[in-house]
């Protein structure tokens, strides 16, 4: 992931991520199935994985990969996935 590939949204600060609700985080609809939340918890986690980005956003993707943790786990856990 190169810097100009960075969604909009994902340019504001960690802690404002932080005050998204786990459906805003891993941008998918509030009523999203099963299905829908895990191919896009998957797509995240591909690309925030730190393996994967470029030297100046490791340590961005790391915190960013964390909040799409939570936020899958959560989401998963209030569907029973």
């Amino acid at each position: 992931m190169r810097w100009r590939d960075v969604h909009p949204l994902d340019v504001s600060s960690i802690a404002a991520l932080a005050k998204r609700t786990p459906a805003e985080i891993l941008r998918v609809a509030p009523d999203a199935s099963c299905a829908e939340i895990k191919a896009a918890y998957r797509r995240l986690a591909r690309a925030y994985h730190p393996d994967v980005a470029d030297a100046f956003v490791r340590r961005r993707n790391q915190e960013m990969l964390k909040l799409v943790n939570r936020a899958y786990k959560a989401l998963a856990r209030s569907r029973g996935c």
